[in-house]
């Protein structure tokens, strides 16, 4: 059997709005968060180590799936401190080390995602005499998907429960 296939390459505006939206939220969540890696505060342990700063940074930028629209730069500064002696203890000099997490929003790469969004392509093997642009977006739209009815059980228990009964006679099913 052989077919002519047609591809039909449409842009959402709505959808890629709501995804522009949705792209902007998690970039001030990721730059919140990686500025906290640089917050000072009591009880909690700053990274000092630049390879540790740097693993806990690109993990943020993963986990919020911003990772190529952030630039990060890292500063280490190095301080010298001289202790000075106190009973048994000789004066000393210690070295104090602090990194420094700057974060910049790369523009091009954001526009260059923002311009990503919202594109879908739709397949059929009917000539456009019988069955227009319009049509086939229509026909998509009013699909039935499998997927959407596995969205109804994620992280929800679902309506069966086991039964705990002392005695097996008691279970009836």
């Amino acid at each position: 059997m052989t077919w002519v296939e047609r591809r039909l390459v449409v842009r959402s505006l709505a959808q890629a709005h709501a995804a522009e939206i949705a792209l902007h939220v998690r970039l001030d969540k990721a730059q919140a968060a990686l500025e906290k890696l640089n917050e000072r505060r009591q009880g909690k342990e700053r990274l000092t180590e630049l390879e540790t700063l740097r693993k806990a940074a690109e993990a943020l930028l993963k986990q919020h799936e911003v990772e190529g629209l952030l630039t990060l730069s890292y500063i280490e500064q190095v301080e010298e401190r001289t202790v000075r002696q106190y009973k048994d203890r000789p004066a000393e000099t210690r070295i104090e080390r602090t990194v420094i997490l700057d974060i910049q929003r790369d523009a091009i790469a954001i526009q260059t995602a923002v311009a990503r969004l919202g594109w879908r392509v739709y397949g059929t093997n009917q000539p456009a005499e019988q069955l227009s642009l319009e049509q086939a977006v229509l026909a998509y739209r009013e699909e039935y998907r499998v997927e959407r009815n596995f969205g109804r059980l994620k992280g929800k228990p679902l309506s069966l429960t086991p039964m705990y009964l002392q005695d097996d006679n008691r279970a009836t099913a």
